[in-house]
């Protein structure tokens, strides 16, 4: 009986430990969440993307910033003027970038989170006025990014409420850069 319940005892830890290994260990890489990366910003393509290079890559990479929605680079005069301030702060930069369940976006582009030191550069172009908070942060995969969607929705109150740039009472924003990007693929 004692010898029983010794090898059923046995039995058990080992059925628990493969367990245990299975579901830690035997996971695949692409199950596994990215790790955030540090990189350093060649170029600034618009207000909502960079190119960047890191030492794990020789390759340049573009990268979208994840829950914003800046207009686009041709959307006078927010595009150009958003493109030029996301310049100033980061170009030459090393930034880490913290992913959030959407890897890349429809064109192929990293989609990430930016930080410069402890600073979210994506929460502080909707701060200044720069960018809107996309409000379901939504991509064409169908996943979505909801890690910081109350600090932008906040940012963005915040940059309305001060009518700080595309939402200045003198020059404000009319079209969303989304509505802008369709109608100039008409």
């Amino acid at each position: 009986m004692v010898r029983t319940a010794a090898l059923l005892i046995q039995l058990f830890l080992i059925a628990v430990v493969t367990c245990g290994l299975l579901l830690v260990g035997g996971r695949s890489p692409a199950a596994s969440p990215p790790v955030d990366e540090l990189v350093r910003v060649a170029a600034v393509h618009s207000g909502q993307s960079l190119e960047v290079s890191s030492a794990r890559s020789p390759l340049a990479e573009s990268v979208r910033l994840l829950g914003i929605d800046a207009p686009d680079s041709r959307q006078e005069p927010w595009g150009p003027e958003a493109t030029h301030q996301l310049e100033q702060w980061l170009k030459g930069q090393t930034i880490r970038l913290e992913f959030d369940g959407t890897l890349q976006d429809a064109y192929g582009r990293k989609a990430a989170y930016v930080w410069l030191g402890h600073e979210l550069i994506n929460e502080k172009l909707v701060t200044e006025g720069w960018a809107l908070a996309q409000g379901s942060m939504a991509f064409s995969s169908g996943t979505r990014s909801t890690r910081y969607e109350q600090r932008l929705i906040a940012a963005q109150e915040k940059a309305r409420l001060l009518q700080r740039g595309i939402w200045s009472a003198t020059a404000p924003l009319h079209q969303t850069p989304g509505e802008f990007r369709k109608q100039e693929a008409l």
